[in-house]
């Protein structure tokens, strides 16, 4: 059986990255199945919008020059990580995907932010629109903050859908209430595997001689908001911080910068640091994936991403705002035997369902 899976795989983001190879990677690895990355991207997908320093602006220019070989490499990292996939031809727009579909017996749309049509690269593509006659199926599919009004435009698609799973309970009501059929919940495709299948793949060496609290933070406005609850950790448990992801380089003599960072090194700087702060929803489930101690940022705003992980874990007292937060954060206990215990319950069941989709296909 040969199957198609398109999700946001190629913008230079860990967790979008680090999902579709675990996806892809899962249903290749099954039995008489063939799984290919469809190679879309949106006209409006830029991966110099990926990394402030990618972006050649005036004020830039100093930290540009600093930072440039490892700008270099870290450009690197994410080409390199790309040949781990297994992808079509490309196609660079709605018009031309459906003008020349790829041909598959089944078709998938993966996990990620895909149906969040909030976003610029909102597609007709990552709803299957393309593909008219074999069976469609959405596994750990995510619409982030997308209103049901939106979705309504796109609702044709989804109705068009054999099975869906949606990654977050929020955005499986919205579905729901645009089908008449069932929609349920899945895990994230990085959970389909243990915390050791993803050390395992890291690359590998020690980031420091020793040990240290690993910071990854996604926006550079909320990595300013971070920094004292960062350096309050850093005074608590006497480590110095690695701070990597695509906010700018701190110059402070307690933070070691890595800017060239791709993939497999998101992996070796979480998967070996002693504490983990992070603003990211995959950055909070490479946490609880490897069993490290961490704490979770959120601003003011509502993210139902974070929020209703760490809910199903009973662990929403781990998200703090401000470093008043920090101490009563850490109060709350991390029990990873009955932790990994739940994530493992929730990786059988998707590959359950998952196998189950597929073998029902005639």
């Amino acid at each position: 059986m040969n199957i198609g899976l398109v999700t946001l795989h190629s913008f230079f983001n860990y967790g979008s990255m680090l999902q579709a190879y675990a996806l892809q990677h899962y249903l290749d690895s099954l039995p008489m199945k063939n799984c290919e990355l469809i190679d879309y991207a949106p006209p409006r997908q830029d991966n110099n919008r990926s990394y402030f320093l990618y972006q050649d602006l005036p004020e830039y220019a100093d930290l540009r020059e600093k930072y440039r070989d490892d700008l270099v490499k870290r450009r690197k990292h994410f080409e390199d990580f790309m040949k781990l996939y297994k992808m079509s031809r490309h196609y660079g727009s709605d018009e031309e995907i459906e003008a020349d579909p790829p041909k598959y017996d089944a078709y998938v749309s993966g996990s990620d932010q895909i149906w969040n049509v909030n976003f610029r690269i909102a597609s007709r593509a990552y709803f299957l629109a393309f593909a008219k006659k074999a069976p469609k199926f959405a596994f750990a599919t995510s619409v982030g903050r997308a209103p049901r009004e939106k979705l309504e435009n796109y609702g044709e698609f989804i109705r068009d859908y054999k099975h869906i799973y949606i990654r977050e309970k929020s955005g499986r009501d919205v579905v729901q209430s645009l089908t008449q059929d069932k929609v349920e919940t899945m895990c994230d495709p990085t959970w389909l595997f243990d915390g050791d299948f993803w050390r395992n793949r890291a690359t590998q060496g020690r980031i420091t001689d020793s040990e240290y609290i690993a910071c990854y933070a996604t926006l550079d406005e909320q990595l300013s908001n971070m920094i004292p609850i960062l350096k309050k950790l850093h005074e608590k448990f006497e480590l110095p911080v690695v701070l990597f992801g695509m906010g700018f380089p701190k110059d402070e003599p307690w933070i070691k910068n890595i800017v060239a960072a791709g993939p497999l090194e998101f992996l070796q700087i979480l998967s070996g640091a002693k504490f983990i702060l992070t603003m990211s929803f995959h950055g909070t489930i490479f946490s609880m994936n490897f069993g490290i101690p961490f704490l979770t940022f959120n601003d003011d705003s509502i993210n139902l991403r974070k929020t209703g992980l760490l809910q199903r874990f009973d662990l929403q007292g781990r998200i703090v705002h401000n470093a008043d937060e920090v101490e009563q954060a850490l109060t709350v206990p991390l029990n990873f035997s009955k932790i990994h215990k739940q994530i493992a319950e929730e990786r059988e069941w998707a590959k359950r369902e998952i196998d189950k989709c597929l073998e029902d296909i005639k």
